[in-house]
């Protein structure tokens, strides 16, 4: 009788067994939601998906999106890519204001003095010229390295490599707890 009993209750465990893998695979799965599209921020000029973890809608930003899915060596790549990024933004920006107060102030601490005959003028007219030219050769030079920076997208992988990668994690998540697809 007891044997009964036992055989009679084992296929509600079984199931609910399988219940509590399908419910991990959907708190672990990884997916884009189209609807919800990333919008340009301070490193995308083109919306993206956003990339999302199982029901719950974890967001999963930048980096973590990579480590989630098994792929740190991505991370890392992103971290980096990031890094330079910034690097690039600051670099060019430092440079732009040095070059543009070079030639802002120019003028004023260069100018020719009229006190002075004309024929004693012209070597001084060489510093203004450097303060000028350099200046605007260092606001140029800045303004392209700001432009890169801003314009680099630290993803190393594009989006459909992204969606490759994601079904990937996803298939061996499936594998992992056994459950078929």
């Amino acid at each position: 009788m007891l044997l009964l009993i036992g055989l009679l209750a084992a296929p509600p465990l079984r199931a609910q067994a399988e219940g509590d893998l399908e419910r991990d695979y959907r708190s672990q799965c990884v997916w884009f939601d189209e609807a919800e599209l990333v919008a340009a921020s301070a490193h995308r000029w083109l919306p993206r998906p956003a990339a999302l973890q199982g029901e719950e809608r974890q967001p999963l930003a930048d980096a973590d999106f990579y480590r989630v899915i098994g792929r740190d060596d991505l991370a890392d790549q992103y971290r980096t890519n990031q890094a330079l990024r910034w690097a690039l933004i600051g670099v060019g920006a430092g440079l732009n204001a040095l070059g543009l107060a070079a030639v802002a102030a120019g003028p004023a601490l260069f100018a020719p003095s009229h006190q002075r005959p004309v024929e004693a003028r012209c070597g001084d007219i060489v510093p203004l010229l450097v303060a000028v030219f350099g200046g605007s050769a260092s606001a140029l030079l800045g303004t392209g390295l700001w432009a890169f920076g801003v314009l680099l997208d630290p993803h190393p992988v594009d989006l459909a490599t992204a969606r490759e990668l994601v079904d990937e994690h996803n298939k061996r998540l499936l594998g992992e707890l056994k459950i078929d697809e």
